[in-house]
Order: structure tokens, then C-alpha cells, then sequence
């Protein structure tokens, strides 16, 4: 709301203003309140003051003015600690898909009654969830339409459902999205469109899939755009998302080497550890390297799933977000030693496009949950199933109406990002994966690309160790939670070392000689079992205890931790700058494109909201 109150034309000007950087950092690029990373808030990198004086040079700085003071005290506020992290308001965190002291277990209660009226755990994606003062709960569906409130009452739990949620911006959202279907080329886009609008107004969670078939099957679209209530990554219990969405422009000659690393799929995804029974069916994915146009959060890739009625997955749509790797640039040694980080930054990008393929087109893409349907018919034969860990056959599958996501719940998300990055590592070994990204076998190069690949997973592991919440016992984002937890099986295997130097800095070494050997058999080892707990929906089963065993935080790494969390806080933030469309007089969009600066983003955001 403060930039709202912002002449377009003062921020640019505003450098000779005391940290008027750290004042665009927090205005624009954070986004949020919290941040996507770490999940902990977002405080400005300068005093009130500093920030007050920005605001009070404002063309209307009474209102600028009068909104800061009503929010100054908790922007810049540190305690209580909890309060910092995003997590259950019941239990002192903070989530905004919540309302009231809701816990944990009321969310679990909220799920099962849920269920139990026969609707699917995925269909709570795009609500929140209320505690009322009386015991009883709440949810909200985000949708335009105000409907009648649904009371049901199951046993002891009294549960009420209500409609309209967020309808003003899905409104919004949807007055553009009529504007763009005349200009929606193909058969699919329109229709993809026209979904859209039905989903937003109804808030139907069937609808939302049906896009998703749809978007899995537009493969020669050269726009492409996903909207929604898709990312659980914010939500604590892993079955709420957060509005988000990107649209992008699709660069055809960067994703010439991810379509063949597709085409060798079958062949390569046969070297995972696990029996065949394990692996289920590879179904290609559909991969894109496209030029972010628009969007909330910033990433170099993304997987989006499509799912069947009863949430078996029928398709998977990938991206490398081209000019987001592209921008990039190598930061500061802080960890390594000389000789690993020259190897680092002479690999370049290259290594990160390795990492990017292999992790969202097969690593996402790798095995088989064990489901029953409605009928009772299981889609993997029982009698010829066993569990390779305890030579018993498998007694635990995905019921109907449950999915990965409800069943391993808080956890779902990093353990799943932590199977696709342990296939990164695994698969990292392949010589034909190697070859498609131009490392011919066994060259100096093809040893160095998979060293590498070990390198920038620990290294991202060991900046994790940064923001590891002790109340919690959890890195609070879920790709970093998953490096924390291959950091750690990496030191254990004794591939990996962390030591505090006397100069109070911190280095991450590595045993190159066990590169082939004990490294690798880590990964493998922890893949496997995590593959088959994932596969059996079994939470007790040994993978799913092992992973949790290693989410714990050491003596070993609680001594580096103020460190890194140190280093964190000193790193320059970036700013992106998006460009944006325009619809000419003459019926021709042009596109805007700004300088990549602090004064182009900002020139940016006020072009695109006016």
C-alpha cells in the first residue's frame, strides 16, 4: 500500500536518500511480507527513520505517512521469535492462510473431515482455514461467488463452508483474462482461459484440474502462463497454496538439449536404485526453456503436474526459466577452497542447466506411487511387490481420496524436492545425461560437471544451515530443507567436511577421492529408501525415518550456524526486472523492456500497476 502513495518519478531519484536501495529491496523485490526462501520475515535492512524519511518525501505523504505509522511497529519488530517464521498462529508462528489459534492438529482434524465427505485433500488448495472462538472451524473457498454457507457436523467437529474469499482480486484477475482471449492463439489457450474464469468465479478445485490436462496437452504453445493456488510451500501443513503464477515466452533454441535429454529418459531413469516395480511408467514431460515475462516469485525451473480424479499423475509440464539463470551471477567464495570455486565459476551456467535437467525432467518425473481406486483395484500387482529393505511384501498404498502431498503432509514438500535433487546426484554419474549436455565419457570435463554437481548441492546445503529454525527443527523452505538433509548424509559418508576455522570463518571441503565411491553410494542409498516409502504412502517406513533422522540439526553444524546466517544477511539482494506489454493505439503489443537496474525495476512496477 505505501508505493501506492509514491510519485512514479521519485524513486528513480531518490538515490540521495540515506539506503534508499534497501528501501527498494524491501518495497519490491521482497514481495512479500515473508519471504518465499527462507520463510522467515522479511525486515528492512535500514532504521525507521531511514525509512521514514523516504515516505515523507512521498508527492502524498500525509496518507504515506499515516500507513506507515499504523505499520511500522510490526514491519520492523523482531519479537517474539516465533512470530518471524512463517508456522501455525496456534503454536506462535505466523500464516496468513489461517485465521484464529489454529495448530497443527487442527489443521490434521480439518483434513480427515474433509475427506470424510468425500472431498479430496487437493481440493483445500485454494481455501483457508478459520478457528472460531466456539471450537468450530471454517473454510473459505476463494472463489467470486458468495454462496450459502454449508454446516456439517461430524461427531464432535463442527465444520462450516464458505464462499467469496479473495473475490475482489479474482475478479480482477479475471476482467484481464477476458480481455486476452481474443488474443489467445491456437485451440487450447482460449479454452485454457475460459477455464480459468470458471474456476476463479466457482472456485471448483475439478475445474483447476481439467486446466491442468489442458496446459499438459498445449505443447506447441510459444506463450505459456499458470495461475493459481499451486504452491503449498507456504502453508505449514502442505495443503494450502499462496496466489502465484508466471507467464512466459517460449526461447525454442535454449530447450533444444532439455527435448533430448527427454528422449534418453527411459534409458537413463533405469541407473535409480530401486526394483522395477518402483519405477512405474515414464511419461515425458513436456519442457519448455521460456523468458519470464511476468511473474511473483523467481526461479530457474518449475514442474507442474496434471492429475487424473483420483490424483494419479497424467502428465507433467517442465521450465527452465532462461532469463532468470541467464542473470545470475557468481557470489563472493565464502566456503570453498580456491581450487573447487575456480572450478565452480569456469563451469558457469552450464553445470546449473545439468542440475535443472535432471532434477525437474526426470527427478520429479521418477517412480510410482502404489494406489487403490474407488473399485478397490490396486495399480500394482500386491503378491509380486516387495519391500527390497524389509523382504516383506507391501502392505501400505495411497487409499482413495488420499495423495503424497495429504499423507506426508508438513514434510511432503522438501522430502519431495529431496528425492529429485538425490536423483540429480545419482544421475549426475550417467554418462548418456552427461553427454547431452556436451561432457563427453570420460573426459576431465564429464568428472568435473558430476564433482561440480556434488559441490553446489552441499554448498546450497550448507547456506540452508543458515536459516535452520531451532523451535521448529527444519530449514522452513522446502528445496533448502532437501539440501540440508543431502549436506548432511554427504558429511556422514565422510565426502564432505564443515569446519569452524580459527578465524571464526567456515569451510566446506570435500574428498574428491570418494567422489565415485562413498558419495555416490550415499545418495543411491538414501534415494532408494525414500523412493519406496513415497511409492507405499508409509510414513513409518525406513526412508521417510531416515529422512526425518536427517533433518536434525548437529552439534557439528548448530557451530556454524550464526556464521552462515551472518554471511546470509550481508548478501546483495537482487532486484529482476520485468518488462512489460503493451497494447498500442494501432492494435500491436509492444514490448517494454527496462534497464537492469534498481531505477528500471522501479520504473517497471509503476508502468505495470498504473
Amino acid at each position: 500500500m505505501l508505493l501506492a502513495c509514491f510519485d512514479p518519478v521519485f524513486l528513480p531519484c531518490s538515490c540521495a536518500f540515506p539506503r534508499s536501495h534497501s528501501f527498494v529491496v524491501y518495497t519490491i523485490s521482497n514481495r512479500s511480507l515473508f519471504s518465499f526462501w527462507t520463510k522467515t520475515k522479511n525486515v528492512p535492512r535500514l532504521t525507521p527513520s531511514q525509512f521514514e524519511r523516504i515516505v515523507a518525501a512521498s508527492h502524498n505523504a500525509k496518507e504515506a505517512l499515516a500507513l506507515f505509522e499504523q505499520a511500522s511497529p510490526y514491519l520492523f519488530s523482531v519479537k517474539p521469535i516465533s512470530q518471524n517464521r512463517t508456522g501455525f498462529p496456534g503454536e506462535g508462528g505466523h500464516c496468513d492462510l489461517y485465521e484464529g489459534p489454529v495448530t497443527e492438529d487442527d489443521a490434521e482434524r480439518v483434513k480427515k473431515a474433509w475427506q470424510e465427505l468425500g472431498k479430496s485433500a487437493d481440493g483445500l488448495a485454494n481455501t483457508y482455514l478459520v478457528k472460531h472462538a466456539d471450537g468450530s472451524y471454517e473454510v473459505k473457498i476463494a472463489c467470486i461467488e458468495v454462496k450459502e454457507k454449508e454446516t456439517q457436523q461430524l461427531d464432535d467437529l463442527k465444520l462450516v463452508v464458505s464462499y467469496g474469499a479473495d473475490r475482489e482480486e479474482l475478479q480482477l484477475m479475471v476482467d484481464e483474462i477476458k480481455q486476452a482471449i481474443p488474443f489467445a492463439p491456437g485451440e487450447l489457450q482460449p479454452q485454457i482461459l475460459r477455464k480459468y474464469i470458471e474456476y476463479f468465479t466457482t472456485g471448483d478445485f475439478r475445474i483447476k484440474r481439467e486446466i491442468g490436462r489442458l496446459f499438459i496437452n498445449d505443447k506447441e504453445a510459444i506463450i505459456d502462463l499458470n495461475i493459481g493456488y499451486d504452491w503449498t510451500y507456504g502453508d505449514p501443513d502442505g495443503s494450502r497454496g499462496v496466489f502465484d503464477g508466471f507467464v512466459g515466452a517460449v526461447n525454442k533454441e535454449h530447450g533444444i538439449k532439455y527435448h533430448n535429454l527427454v528422449l534418453k529418459g527411459p534409458e537413463i531413469l533405469r541407473e535409480l536404485p530401486y526394483p522395477d516395480q518402483y519405477h512405474g511408467e515414464f511419461i515425458a514431460p513436456s519442457f519448455k526453456a521460456i523468458d519470464l515475462l511476468t511473474t511473483r516469485g523467481f526461479m530457474y525451473g518449475i514442474a507442474i503436474e496434471a492429475t487424473d480424479d483420483i490424483g494419479n499423475i497424467c502428465g507433467m509440464k517442465q521450465f527452465e526459466m532462461s532469463n532468470i539463470a541467464n542473470a545470475m551471477k557468481s557470489q563472493e567464495n565464502l566456503y570453498l577452497s580456491d581450487e573447487d570455486h575456480a572450478l565452480v565459476v569456469k563451469a558457469g551456467n552450464g553445470i546449473m542447466c545439468l542440475m535443472l535437467g535432471l532434477h525437474e525432467l526426470l527427478g520429479h518425473g521418477a517412480g510410482k506411487d502404489f494406489r487403490e481406486d474407488e473399485n478397490g483395484k490396486l495399480n500394482f500387482d500386491q503378491e509380486a511387490t516387495r519391500d527390497p529393505f524389509s523382504g516383506e511384501f507391501v502392505k501400505s498404498w495411497y487409499k482413495p481420496g488420499q495423495s503424497f502431498n495429504n499423507v506426508f503432509s508438513s514434510i511432503a514438500s522438501a522430502y519431495e524436492e529431496c528425492r529429485a535433487e538425490l536423483a540429480t546426484l545419482v544421475l549426475a554419474h550417467n554418462p548418456t545425461a552427461l553427454r547431452v549436455f556436451g561432457y563427453e565419457k570420460e573426459t576431465q570435463a564429464a568428472h568435473d560437471a558430476t564433482y561440480i554437481v556434488y559441490i553446489n548441492m552441499c554448498l546450497q546445503g550448507l547456506a540452508a544451515v543458515g536459516s535452520y529454525d531451532l523451535e521448529s527443527q527444519r530449514v522452513p523452505q522446502a528445496h533448502a530443507m532437501a539440501r540440508f538433509v543431502i549436506l548432511r548424509a554427504m558429511l556422514e559418508c565422510g565426502f564432505a567436511t564443515v569446519t569452524k576455522e580459527t578465524d571464526g570463518k567456515v569451510s566446506l571441503r570435500f574428498r574428491r577421492d570418494l567422489l565415485d565411491t562413498a558419495a555416490r553410494d550415499a545418495a543411491r542409498d538414501l534415494l532408494a529408501k525414500m523412493q519406496v516409502a513415497k511409492s507405499t504412502g508409509d510414513l513409518h517406513a525406513v526412508g521417510a525415518r531416515e529422512y526425518v533422522r536427517l533433518m536434525g540439526l548437529t552439534e557439528e553444524l548448530r557451530g556454524v550456524r550464526e556464521v552462515v546466517a551472518g554471511n546470509a544477511a550481508k548478501k546483495v539482494v537482487p532486484v529482476f526486472v520485468q518488462g512489460n506489454t503493451v497494447l498500442r493505439e494501432d492494435g500491436e503489443v509492444e514490448l517494454r523492456e527496462y534497464e537492469a537496474n534498481w531505477e528500471g525495476a522501479v520504473k517497471a512496477l509503476f508502468e505495470r500497476v498504473g
